[in-house]
């Protein structure tokens, strides 16, 4: 009965969608996502639930198989992603200020509740890491750590909404302001940069406006079931806008015909 930041990306995506209650298969980037969340935020826990074999690489191997039925209950990895996991876990603790972060006094994978004052829908959050002075920080992986691709990551995801309502969320519950946020970044593939960045005011009153209008569409739809019906109209569609800069330079190149 609480919504969560996911659930509100979801009711963004597809409000039929979001309130038919289809859940997302877990995909093999999630499962990686999830492994390195681990292995930096819950050491201990990784190392009793994890086995990576980066010299592994064929599934179709019978050393393969085996340590399939002498690892039953572990999550195991090989070949590229026991790589890529192990780089990325090492790139991270190998920066200055993400290593600060994570090692300093706070509490890892810490869930919040709250009811929204305002509309009075039950809220949840999950702190990837709250330190001990008040800061919240949250690990990502990602393609590209350049700024540019990182600013429309943040928007494509709704990265800047999560800022705000768990900002919005310690605030409810403790009393006092969230001194930061901080989003912790690192590339999947190799050499897996990393970039530790905070919002700006402007970027966050984005994120809360959005996180904020999309509770009334939540509290709407809720009580106006009956609007929910997979009945759009009929739209006009274009194709994607690189196809048609690809097409516009061809016709300027002289090289359509």
């Amino acid at each position: 009965g609480f919504i969560s930041k996911s659930s509100l990306s979801s009711l963004k995506a597809s409000p039929f969608r979001f309130f038919t209650g289809v859940k997302f298969k877990q995909t093999k980037a999630m499962e990686i996502g999830t492994a390195i969340h681990c292995a930096l935020l819950e050491p201990e826990k990784f190392a009793a639930t994890y086995r990576l074999d980066p010299d592994l690489t064929d599934k179709r191997l019978k050393s393969y198989k085996d340590a399939v039925k002498e690892l039953q209950g572990f999550n195991f990895f090989i070949g590229q992603d026991a790589k890529n996991i192990n780089g990325m876990m090492d790139a991270v603790l190998e920066n200055d200020a993400a290593r600060d972060l994570l090692h300093s006094d706070g509490v890892s994978e810490l869930s919040g509740f709250h009811v929204d004052s305002e509309t009075g829908i039950k809220l949840r959050h999950r702190f990837d890491r709250l330190t001990a002075d008040g800061c919240g920080v949250d690990v990502k992986k990602t393609q590209s750590v350049r700024p540019e691709e990182l600013s429309k990551t943040i928007d494509k995801y709704g990265y800047a909404m999560q800022d705000a309502l768990y900002s919005d969320a310690y605030e409810a519950i403790t009393g006092r302001k969230l001194n930061q946020f901080y989003f912790i970044f690192v590339e999947e593939s190799y050499p897996h940069e990393v970039a530790v960045v905070y919002l700006d005011d402007v970027s966050k009153q984005v994120g809360r406006d959005q996180y904020r209008n999309l509770l009334i569409d939540y509290d709407y739809y809720k009580n106006n079931p009956e609007t929910l019906k997979n009945n759009a109209g009929i739209n006009m569609i274009s194709l994607p806008e690189w196809a048609l800069r690809e097409y516009e330079n061809g016709l300027e190149d002289g090289g359509i015909f």
